[in-house]
C-alpha cells in the first residue's frame, strides 16, 4: 500500500480534548501545537498534530480510535497497519492515524517511554525525570508536555519551524528549565549546538 505522508486534515487541539475524554490514563498535545497552547497563542500554521501516550496505556489507542485505521511507523520511514492485540516495544514508538482509507492524516501518536516513577528520553535513557514534571496544563486546562523537554526533542534536527518554535516559546521558559535544557542538549547533541549559546544569554 502506497502512503501520501503529506496528506493531513490534522484534529484542532479541542477535538483532541474531545477524543480524549474517554481516555483513563495520562495524555498531552506535543510539538508546536503544545508550545502554542503553553504560550497562549498562535505563532504558526501547524499541518499536523502529535499527542504524547505513555506506552503502557497504548492498548486504549483502540478504544477512542474505533472505527479508524491506525498504523505504525516500523520500520523507519515506512507505515504498517497497526493491530488490536500487538503491543508495540520499543523501539517502535511512532503511530499515524486517519479516518479512512486514502483519506487524510489526522493524529500522530508518540508513546513515551517510562518506569513506574520516571519518564525516559527516547533518544538517551540516561536522562529522566519524575512522571509528575512530564505533563503541565495550558491556560485552557489541556495537558500538554513540558516544553523543556519538547524543545529537547526538537533541537535533533533543528529545521526551520524548530528553530522559530525555539526562539518563540524561549522567553517563556523560566531558569530552571533553560539550565536543565542547556545541559541535556549538550549531553545528547554536543556542546556546539546551536541552541547552547542561545540558552546561556
Amino acid at each position: 500500500m502506497k502512503f501520501d505522508y503529506t496528506y493531513w486534515e490534522p484534529f484542532s487541539p479541542s477535538e483532541v480534548t474531545q477524543i480524549f475524554t474517554d481516555f483513563s490514563a495520562s495524555w498531552c498535545i506535543a510539538g508546536g501545537w503544545g508550545l502554542d497552547l503553553f504560550m497562549g497563542k498562535v505563532t504558526r500554521d501547524h499541518g499536523d498534530i502529535d499527542v504524547v501516550v505513555l506506552r503502557d496505556d497504548q492498548g486504549q489507542l483502540f478504544n477512542i480510535f474505533r472505527g479508524f485505521e491506525i498504523f505504525v511507523v516500523d520500520p523507519p520511514g515506512a507505515l504498517r497497519a497497526w493491530e488490536p492485540e500487538e503491543y508495540l516495544a520499543a523501539p517502535l514508538y511512532n503511530i499515524w492515524v486517519r479516518k479512512e482509507r486514502m483519506g487524510p492524516w489526522k493524529i500522530q501518536i508518540m508513546l513515551q517511554d517510562h518506569t513506574k516513577q520516571e519518564w525516559l528520553f527516547r533518544r538517551d535513557h540516561s536522562i529522566t525525570g519524575a512522571m509528575e514534571d512530564l505533563i503541565i496544563k495550558s491556560e485552557q486546562e489541556i495537558p500538554i508536555l513540558n516544553p523543556a523537554i519538547q524543545l529537547l526533542y526538537k533541537a535533533k534536527n533543528a529545521r526551520g519551524k524548530d528553530q522559530d518554535d525555539f526562539r518563540e516559546v524561549l522567553p517563556y521558559v523560566h531558569k530552571e528549565q533553560r539550565s536543565w535544557l542547556h545541559e541535556k542538549i549538550g549531553q545528547v547533541y554536543g556542546p556546539r549546538h546551536r541552541w547552547v549559546e542561545e540558552l546561556m544569554r
